[in-house]
């Protein structure tokens, strides 16, 4: 069985992290694992308190072994940078110039800059991130010959300024005589 032994420091933070529950969870177990170690309960308990495997239990131990309580406390991912990110102030200064109209344009146009060839989703991704978005393109109306004396003239001679809506007793006479052709 592994042996570890914390200062009381040690402990004290190891506690206060278990108590703690804003921390993420994978932390929180490296934190609990060196907690029962230091405790001295037995590798195959472990797995029953824990609900982890042997196999990880040793890989949090020995990584407390190698880098300490500090390094524990913390979650490093792996987190991929792209390689477009190195370009950024360029593409950045050329599409502030020269607008591209659709993700294909933009693409070639990286293309050429970088000499980079990414897909379409790439590119949007990386373009997205970067903060240059697209626009859609807008008509502008044309401009309306306001003339109102050709308004009124029009009114004039096509509406029928002198119809008068007819009363109930026109309109059941209207409808009768439309039922009985």
């Amino acid at each position: 069985m592994i042996r570890i032994q914390l200062a009381p420091a040690e402990k004290d933070k190891c506690i206060n992290f278990l108590i703690h529950i804003l921390i993420q969870e994978r932390v929180q177990q490296r934190i609990k694992v060196l907690h029962l170690v230091n405790q001295g309960v037995i590798l195959k308990e472990f797995s029953r308190l824990c609900n982890l495997s042997q196999n990880t239990i040793t890989d949090y131990i020995k990584f407390f072994g190698q880098r300490g309580t500090e390094t524990s406390e913390t979650l490093s991912c792996h987190q991929p940078v792209s390689v477009l990110q190195e370009h950024q102030v360029r593409i950045q200064d050329y599409f502030q110039e020269n607008p591209p109209l659709s993700i294909k344009e933009a693409r070639g146009k990286i293309e050429e800059l970088t000499g980079l060839k990414r897909s379409e989703t790439q590119i949007r991704k990386f373009l997205t991130d970067v903060g240059i978005s697209f626009r859609k393109v807008g008509v502008v109306p044309a401009k309306v010959d306001v003339d109102v004396e050709k308004q009124e003239t029009f009114k004039k001679k096509n509406w029928n300024l002198d119809y008068k809506k007819p009363n109930k007793e026109q309109e059941r006479f209207i409808l009768s005589t439309q039922l009985i052709l």
